[in-house]
């Protein structure tokens, strides 16, 4: 019986360690966006991602529903549910009409991290609330009063700068699967 115990402790043990190496291995393709050092944030990560990132081809963008996590000041290493939606607004003005945006960054404080995930626009079960976007040099910005909600790529992610001065948070959006 001593025998039968510590074999099934043996096995106990390597699907234990299986179990935790399977999570250190997928925690660790995530690294390489996330965390650079323990020491830093994800809010800081973020900050960096934004600070080297390039204005996003809008002709890339627009029309995808993004899905996407939040980091705010207050709680740098906590995700909060997001998702991002870039559409065109169209003008009956003609052959000399001007191409304009609208943008919508979507939040759920109360869900889990992933909630937007598996939901497309359509799934929403209120319409999300747009705000003008301006294409600029640098970025593409959505502005809500003295709000400035900056958006830069950074390799396949969009990268949210959250301005209320000051910055308040950042958030990225990715395509699950890309």
């Amino acid at each position: 019986m001593g025998f039968l115990l510590r074999t099934v402790l043996s096995i106990s043990g390597l699907a234990l360690a299986f179990t935790l190496n399977t999570a250190r291995a997928e925690a660790s393709a995530v690294q390489p966006l996330l965390a650079s050092s323990a020491s830093e944030t994800y809010y800081d990560t973020l900050a960096e991602m934004f600070q080297t990132g390039v204005q996003p081809d809008i002709s890339k963008v627009v029309e995808i529903f993004w899905k996407g996590r939040c980091f705010v000041k207050q709680a740098p290493d906590t995700p909060i549910a997001t998702a991002y939606h870039i559409r065109e607004v169209v003008e009956d003005v003609g052959p000399i009409s001007r191409r304009k945006y609208e943008a919508a960054s979507i939040w759920n404080m109360e869900a889990r991290p992933d909630f937007y995930n598996d939901i497309s626009l359509a799934q929403l079960t209120k319409p999300p609330r747009y705000n003008p976007l301006t294409v600029t040099s640098r970025q593409l910005e959505a502005r809500n009063g003295t709000a400035v909600f900056a958006l830069r790529a950074s390799g396949k992610y969009l990268v949210e700068e959250l301005n209320d001065p000051p910055v308040y948070g950042y958030c990225y959006y990715f395509i699950p699967g890309l």
